[in-house]
């Protein structure tokens, strides 16, 4: 399904009071911002740990923009 219908399916979920709030995983920065033109974005969880700081700059864009950040880890077993 495209961003941009995924987007609108939250905002409809919000809107209708089913979600009080919405999050976004797996997101780069890009994500984020045309996501936060359709609905306010609470949460961002991306893969960020010890070994993988590639998140560095959705950290950076949500400390800025006062969104939560859950960094993750997916262990190279789970694959």
């Amino acid at each position: 399904m495209p961003r941009d219908e995924q987007f609108g399916a939250v905002h409809q979920l919000l809107d209708e009071g089913i979600i009080r709030h919405a999050g976004l995983s797996e997101v780069s920065v890009a994500d984020i911002e045309a996501a936060r033109r359709v609905f306010p974005v609470a949460t961002v969880q991306n893969r960020y740990n010890v070994v993988d700081r590639g998140s560095e700059d959705v950290l950076a864009y949500c400390g800025a923009n006062n969104i939560g950040f859950i960094p993750g880890f997916r262990s190279p077993r789970a694959n």
